[in-house]
């Protein structure tokens, strides 16, 4: 079994020679050290894990390191090392995993990687490199993943992604990009699977970008100044691509003809400039689960059949939207909905059946809009909701009959667990109104206008521990 070296934060400046001779499975978590001779490690050649990240090293500890030829996991992050020359890692050839993130890097020689046939994982985040060079990373066949997080990164050279045949992760978050190649993206498309590049400032796709992609799994470009997104920049990623974070850039509207993705599961589109989303948007995504269209104020008015044809939709996010109505077509087909949030809105009333029969749905969010009035059988059905939260409008009541279903189960109560009905214009609240949640467990009533609170209310809520009534008793009185 390979030894295992713990050397962060160590509080030593400096080891001296043969500091661990004889020492099988060393394990110290120390700090702030900045060097160590070059055979303090001798008599210790067991080790497959060695950790000195957090300290203040300057240097790569070439020879050192130089007793550790079966080492698997180096970790150097959190240094000071300015720069990787072509002989730091030479007496590394089973190295599979190397963090050299949150150091000062600004170059990488060429060769510095050379011999390092088993290397899988590279970490190169937060340091500060603005080039890479075209052989940067040449040695690394077997590389399956590389992070370039956070750095000043303008361009990554194809030539350079093109000595990586094995690459299937690669996340260049945080940098500065502006532009992806024909050439950069056919460097990496054959195996990767993840490609990350948030945060950075591109501002356009070519037509069928992601064609040659054959097994892309995620793609986010989240954070990034794109004004447009066509359909057929996702042309190729039909039968593969799962997740796309599209999220803080500046689109206008949703690609018109729909993007037929099958197996697409997850869509973040949030915090953009939607002004409209075409009726048929997500007719050709019969997989979604998650779907985020949240802080996008301009969008207003949303078609009430946008979503039916999403059988598998679990989470909807439409708050910070301007909304200003619920239909009950709106979510008349999301039978597999769980979570719904439409907060922060322009909504004034819930209209009877905009939750009609939703039996899988647990969380409803609609605070911060203006609702006046919760239609009777509102949320008709609703057997397993357990939050809902209506805090921040203008309700004047809250009844039973919201939830009265009209089916043979009718007496059942619902799961509901957590309610709350803070800041609204209350004056009252029923014992009967809540008979029909047996299982509330958290009541938030405060800012309202309650002249007293029916104790017979907290006493027909048998699963209220008392800690919890205390809460509930201290939140009114400070009304």
């Amino acid at each position: 079994v390979g030894s295992k070296f713990y050397a962060h934060k160590l509080c030593f400046r400096a080891f001296q020679s043969h500091a661990f001779s004889g020492q099988h499975r060393p394990e110290l978590q120390l700090a702030d050290f900045t060097r160590f001779n070059s055979d303090v490690f001798n008599g210790a050649t067991n080790l497959e894990v060695l950790d000195l990240s957090e300290n203040f090293i300057t240097e790569f500890p070439s020879v050192a390191l130089k007793s550790f030829v079966g080492l698997k996991f180096l970790n150097l992050s959190s240094n000071l090392i300015q720069s990787l020359e072509n002989a730091n890692l030479a007496t590394q050839p089973e190295l599979e995993r190397l963090d050299l993130s949150r150091n000062n890097i600004a170059n990488i020689a060429p060769g510095t990687f050379l011999g390092l046939n088993h290397l899988k994982e590279l970490d190169l985040s937060v340091n500060a490199l603005r080039t890479v060079e075209d052989d940067a990373f040449e040695g690394l066949t077997g590389l399956e993943s590389l992070l370039l997080k956070d750095n000043n990164i303008l361009l990554v050279p194809a030539s350079a992604l093109g000595r990586l045949p094995s690459l299937e992760s690669l996340q260049l978050d945080y940098n500065r990009v502006a532009a992806l190649s024909a050439d950069i993206l056919r460097a990496v498309a054959g195996r990767v699977t993840v490609l990350s590049l948030a945060r950075n400032v591109v501002r356009e796709l070519p037509s069928s970008s992601f064609k040659e992609f054959i097994h892309l799994h995620a793609l986010d470009l989240s954070g990034n100044l794109l004004v447009s997104v066509a359909a057929s920049t996702f042309t190729g990623l039909e039968d593969t691509i799962v997740e796309i974070n599209l999220s803080g850039n500046r689109l206008t509207s949703v690609p018109a003809p729909p993007i037929s993705l099958p197996q697409l599961q997850y869509l973040d589109i949030s915090r953009n400039q939607l002004a409209e989303i075409p009726r048929l948007a997500f007719t050709q995504l019969p997989s979604l689960v998650h779907l985020n269209l949240s802080h996008n104020p301009a969008l207003g008015s949303i078609s009430p059949t946008l979503f039916q044809n999403l059988p598998e939709l679990a989470e909807l996010d439409l708050s910070h939207t301007g909304l200003k109505m619920l239909s009950p077509e709106f979510l008349l087909r999301s039978q597999n909905l769980e979570k719904a949030f439409f907060s922060d809105n322009l909504i004034q009333e819930v209209q009877e059946g905009a939750f009609r029969n939703l039996r899988n749905l647990t969380v409803i969010d609609l605070s911060n809009n203006q609702i006046l009035n919760i239609r009777t059988g509102a949320f008709m059905g609703l057997r397993n909701i357990q939050e809902l939260y209506l805090n921040s409008n203008r309700l004047t009541a809250f009844k039973g009959e919201f939830f009265r279903n009209f089916g043979s189960d009718g007496n059942l109560g619902t799961s509901l667990q957590i309610l709350d009905l803070s800041d609204n214009e209350l004056s009252y609240l029923f014992p009967s109104s809540f008979r029909v949640h047996p299982r509330l467990r958290r009541l938030t009533a405060a800012g309202n206008k309650f002249s007293f609170f029916p104790a017979e209310l907290i006493a027909s809520l048998q699963y209220l521990n008392s800690s919890t009534s205390d809460e509930i008793l201290y939140e009114v009185s400070k009304i």
